[in-house]
């Protein structure tokens, strides 16, 4: 009898999602080929409102859409993109569908918290960000968010003393019993303006300045000691808030999300991989990353007041 030829195993190579610029040689496609996307961590981001995208359905599939505005109870309503951007470049990523783009690196995180804190006109409300961070901390701590993004944060006068200080309270409680992590956006005042959101200078917060893809400070990005990381935030592709596209978009707004989903998917990546609790991670979460080589110097070298300790990157 002949012997019966047997064929080889076809492999069939998983098709990889087509990166935005801003995603690109920092090694998120290694994370995607590791399938570290956030995976074991929740995080939430305060902003303006999330409109429907059909990408949404590439990411994870528990998102809780809320609205802290009494004046505008629709948390769909976006109406300057700020919030709908602001969570693609979060949990925007996965497709790998010709004509889409992914545009984040933590699709796959457990849970996703959207709190709708601007007004119809896109102005920030102080007294929503406390009815949200309430919120937050009336979850059950086994689900309270990781990671908190908070693309806003200007200097206010003294009449919104005491909301500022309700908010740095409701933060510090989040820190205590979480680790909660707060990536800040530095504001866009520019090189010849020094300020910064005052929530940079609270301990538990990174603060995100922003840069070119030639890796130099963005026109927009302020100078100051407080500002610990930089990404890019200058032609930033984000989700379009018609329900399908796609918009460009310039500030440290869409820096901070940027950076913090490399952040949680390094995260993940440290926890799954390497076996260090989250609490660890959160807790260190810069040490552990200067330690693995996972942060690019960017400018003088070691820290400094343009691009703070650089730039997060994964590499093995």
């Amino acid at each position: 009898m002949g012997k019966t030829k047997i064929k080889a195993p076809v492999i069939t190579p998983v098709p990889q999602p087509t990166l935005a610029r801003h995603l690109l040689n920092c090694g998120v496609e290694k994370l995607y080929l590791l399938n570290c996307l956030g995976q074991g961590y929740s995080i939430a981001a305060l902003d303006n409102g999330i409109a429907p995208h059909e990408q949404w359905k590439d990411s994870t599939s528990h998102k809780v859409w809320r609205s802290f505005v009494a004046n505008s109870p629709d948390a769909t309503k976006d109406n300057n993109n700020h919030g709908t951007a602001t969570a693609s470049l979060l949990i925007g990523g996965g497709t790998n569908k010709p004509n889409q783009v992914t545009v984040g690196c933590a699709p796959k995180v457990e849970n996703y918290y959207h709190c709708k804190v601007f007004s119809d006109n896109g102005n920030i409300v102080l007294d929503d960000v406390i009815k949200a961070l309430d919120y937050l901390i009336s979850l059950d701590p086994g689900i309270r968010p990781d990671f908190v993004n908070m693309s806003f944060g200007e200097h206010f006068p003294k009449p919104w003393a005491d909301d500022i200080l309700g908010i740095n309270q409701r933060m510090q409680r989040l820190w205590d019993e979480t680790k909660t992590v707060f990536f800040v956006a530095a504001g866009n005042h520019g090189a010849t303006n020094n300020q910064v959101s005052w929530l940079s200078e609270l301990p538990f917060t990174i603060t995100c300045g922003a840069i070119n893809y030639s890796n130099s400070l963005g026109y927009l990005s302020p100078i100051s000691p407080l500002i610990d990381l930089v990404d890019y935030g200058i032609g930033i592709q984000a989700y379009d808030n018609d329900g399908s596209g796609y918009k460009v978009f310039d500030g440290t707004s869409q820096a901070c999300p940027i950076a913090m989903s490399k952040a949680v998917a390094i995260s993940s990546w440290l926890t799954k991989t390497k076996g260090i609790p989250k609490q660890s991670v959160k807790q260190n979460f810069l040490q552990i990353c200067k330690v693995y080589g996972f942060i690019e110097d960017l400018g003088q070298p070691g820290p400094d007041s343009s691009f703070g300790l650089g730039k997060l990157r994964f590499q093995l």
